[in-house]
């Protein structure tokens, strides 16, 4: 046997068995390394996110803070509070009615019903005037 064929017969199946265990071992070190770095530039990508979030809700806060103490905003608040009072109204009055209705009651206590649906009457009036701006009307 010579050099030569001891090197074919022997030492580069040898080399190349080496070799390929060595290229193994590279491989699950760079991905080991690669799913690391992944992880930390994850984390890196949640806390910039957590950032931009957090001056945007500042931003959308102060936006809507704005907004609310518009005029008009408050206009159509208080509007829809008269609306609200307003539909409470007409339903008291629809339950005097109905009750008036069910159970008339002779005398005193039917000026009593009459009064209340009277007085209830009065305030929605009053309120539908102020709603539009106008004075009330004198029933």
């Amino acid at each position: 046997m010579t050099i030569i064929e001891i090197f074919k017969d022997w030492l580069v199946p040898i080399l190349s068995i080496m070799l390929s265990f060595i290229s193994v071992g590279l491989a699950i070190w760079f991905a080991s390394s690669a799913k690391n770095d992944a992880q930390k530039a994850q984390m890196v990508l949640d806390n910039v996110n957590a950032a931009i979030e957090g001056w945007q809700k500042q931003i959308m806060a102060s936006t809507v803070g704005i907004l609310d103490s518009m005029p008009q905003v408050i206009e159509g608040k208080a509007a829809l509070a008269k609306v609200e009072a307003a539909q409470s109204l007409t339903n008291g009055i629809q339950d005097a009615i109905h009750q008036i209705a069910t159970n008339p009651q002779p005398g005193a206590a039917g000026h009593t019903q009459e009064e209340a649906l009277k007085t209830l009457t009065k305030q929605l009036n009053e309120l539908l005037a102020s709603m539009v701006g106008a004075s009330p009307q004198k029933t």
